[in-house]
């Protein structure tokens, strides 16, 4: 018989910064991928935190390249789940739609 460990955390989750929520209506969309899904799960720490989401920071905290992150971005806007909002010289802004 295996032997199981259990590991104790360390500390507990105070706040949305330390963990990601995604709402089962994104999860049981077929129309978007898991990158998809966990860029907007991202995206919805972000807002709740008020962090500014930019490709590059959603790049670093997700651990893929930029790209991945477009490709993603593009999934979530084609199935209407965020609004791009384009700012000449400034990065983009994102607007998430409720997906409830």
């Amino acid at each position: 018989m295996a032997n199981i460990a259990v590991v104790a955390p360390t500390r507990r989750l105070h706040s949305a910064r330390d963990s990601s929520r995604i709402p089962l209506a994104i999860i049981t969309n077929k129309n978007i991928g898991p990158g998809a899904k966990l860029v907007y799960s991202k995206l919805l720490t972000y807002a709740a935190t008020n962090v500014t989401a930019t490709n590059k920071k959603l790049a670093i905290d997700l651990a893929v390249c930029p790209r991945s992150i477009r490709n993603y971005i593009s999934a979530l806007k084609s199935a209407g789940l965020v609004k791009v909002r384009l700012r000449p010289g400034k990065a983009s802004s994102y607007e998430l739609t409720v997906a409830f």
